[in-house]
């Protein structure tokens, strides 16, 4: 209540009001009291001169003592005063409440003397005879030359001028206390209205703390609070702009950032990381809640970047570095840069993941390897042949058409070479169109195992399936998925000895049917399983019996397309069993 502008206000105005009725109330019941004083001393003063010139004639005979006595009895009840004749010597010669014989001099009382030396004497003081405060006037009675015969003095008690001053005090108060009631009503109820456009504008700005734009401006106001209002107004609706910018641009920026596949990382001049995308959460493996107070070193972990970031914040320069980081083993570029213009001290990192670019350049750099090592034996192989028959084999027509007959199977690998090549690239590309069609499993079976029976028996082998009665259908082209039967068929033909088995067989999955091929061949070593569907990977065996190396990447390709897997379990020297899928229709 203190702390309110209300009481402020209206406090020092309350207290000042009553301070000066106060102080107002004092001074007009002084005035009061020495006013009605001096009316009672006047008024007692014509009473005693009435009394004195009736005393007059009665006290120059000194027989007549008695009737001076009756006539201050008399007097005294008529002015409903005290009244007592003192001689010259201050003897008391009749007092109205007390028997003169009994009262003691009086020439030492101040009123006496002052009447006798002045002509007029006054007193306030406690009576000694009757024991209470009282007001006294006394005037000299003279004779006929002048000469003073005795003093007339009349008093009344001061509890008379107590009560008249009592009486006007209560009045007093009474009008200092409606006053200042009024007052005080008055000074809260205009200070209460001039601070009302103040509790709309506190209340205002309070829903602006919790996000709730209203504002009402005073209607009609042009004094300062209304002018104020218009200011904080303006000022409101201009920051609500600048918040919805803001705000904008936040929802941009973090847009941006949680799409970016770059780790964003911002550093302040102490070291401690003040924002991060997901990207660097994922890289270096922590959440933003866990980081807060907590500095660069300790996050990522890894001196290599720390010190690129502590030289750029000593230098404030540019710097850029390509490092590995353990144990994830991924390749990264940092590009660390000064924030000076926006960021006082601040250090933006830029960490780019390099592992994928690394991968498909070791990829492509393998590719153009296997391509060129598998170009070369066959072009190596013909040109012995052809400069053997420029050297003079010609002449020889045995020799000759072996060598051209030989010529002539090389020509033919170079040409499936190139063609699984074509067909490799297309298909990774996307431009084979599948021609997809509601097929029966056991149908693609049948019909493959038909395509590769003659050469299962060339090569001394039991070609066979097992296929369930019901089976769904597949959604599938079925030139392209009898392609992949007709490629592991004949891996599995050309790595199984003679008198080995095949098996194709198929099952009913989850929303798939599974396909598997089986051999009894000589199996695939374990290191080389996740591997071997890769362009031109060729086991020790398979690179022993020719062939390119495409058709397992194929396989898997024509597979992926169809929305299916493909994968391998083997056992060295007990065979291998190849298996795919493919979504029902």
């Amino acid at each position: 209540m203190r702390n309110s502008i209300l009481f402020r206000i209206a406090g020092p105005y309350v207290i000042l009001i009553l301070f000066i009725l106060s102080g107002l109330g004092i001074y007009l019941t002084n005035v009061f009291k020495n006013t009605y004083q001096e009316s009672l001393i006047q008024h007692l003063t014509v009473d005693a001169k009435i009394t004195a010139d009736q005393a007059r004639y009665l006290l120059s005979n000194s027989d007549e003592i008695q009737q001076v006595r009756d006539l201050v009895n008399k007097n005294a009840e008529i002015m409903n005063a005290r009244i007592t004749i003192i001689d010259f010597d201050g003897k008391v010669l009749a007092d109205s409440e007390k028997d003169s014989k009994n009262l003691e001099n009086h020439g030492d009382r101040p009123e006496f003397i002052n009447a006798i030396n002045n002509g007029f004497g006054t007193d306030i003081r406690k009576s000694q005879s009757v024991n209470e405060d009282s007001l006294y006037v006394a005037i000299p009675i003279f004779d006929d030359e002048e000469n003073i015969l005795a003093i007339s003095r009349i008093s009344v008690s001061i509890s008379v001028i107590d009560d008249q001053i009592q009486k006007f005090q209560r009045l007093i108060f009474g009008m200092t206390l409606l006053t200042a009631l009024i007052a005080i009503i008055l000074a809260i109820l205009i200070t209460k209205k001039t601070l009302d456009p103040l509790k709309k504008l506190n209340i205002a700005i309070n829903k602006m703390e919790i996000g709730i734009n209203q504002f009402d401006i005073p209607q009609n106001q042009q004094d300062e609070i209304g002018k104020i209002s218009q200011y904080i107004w303006q000022l409101t609706t201009r920051l609500n702009r600048q918040n919805e910018d803001f705000k904008l641009e936040r929802k941009t920026l973090n847009a941006v950032l949680n799409q970016m596949t770059d780790a964003v990382i911002i550093v302040d001049g102490e070291g401690f990381i003040q924002l991060s995308n997901p990207s660097a959460e994922r890289m270096f493996n922590f959440k933003k809640e866990e980081i807060k107070e907590k500095t660069i070193v300790e996050v990522i972990r890894n001196y290599q970047l720390f010190e690129i970031w502590k030289n750029c914040h000593e230098d404030r320069i540019q710097r850029e570095m390509t490092i590995e980081i353990n144990p994830n083993k991924i390749f990264v570029q940092a590009i660390v840069k000064p924030l000076d213009e926006i960021f006082s001290g601040g250090v933006l990192m830029v960490i780019q993941d390099l592992t994928r670019v690394r991968q498909l350049e070791k990829i492509r750099s393998d590719f153009i390897s296997n391509v060129s090592h598998e170009l070369r034996t066959p072009i190596a192989s013909i040109k012995a042949l052809s400069d053997t028959l420029q050297e003079g084999a010609l002449d020889d027509p045995p020799a000759a058409r072996r060598f051209i007959s030989r010529m002539d199977v090389e020509i033919d690998n170079l040409t499936q070479l190139v063609q699984e090549l074509l067909e490799l690239s297309k298909i990774e590309s996307g431009r084979v169109p599948l021609k997809k069609t509601i097929c029966n499993p056991k149908i693609l079976i049948e019909k493959a195992i038909d395509r590769m029976q003659v050469q299962a028996e060339r090569s001394g082998l039991l070609l066979s399936s097992i296929i369930p009665d019901r089976l769904s259908d597949v959604h599938a082209d079925p030139d392209r998925i009898g392609q992949v039967f007709v490629n592991l068929m004949h891996n599995a033909i050309k790595f199984t000895p003679p008198g080995g088995s095949i098996v194709v067989s198929a099952k009913e999955g989850q929303n798939e049917v599974v396909f598997s091929i089986q051999d009894t061949g000589v199996g695939i070593e374990s290191e080389s399983l996740n591997r071997i569907f890769e362009r031109f990977y060729k086991t020790d065996r398979a690179r022993a019996s020719g062939g390119t190396g495409l058709g397992l990447s194929i396989t898997k390709h024509i597979i992926e397309a169809h929305s299916g897997r493909v994968w391998v379990d083997s056992i060295v020297g007990s065979g291998s069993t190849f298996y795919f899928s493919l979504p029902t229709g």
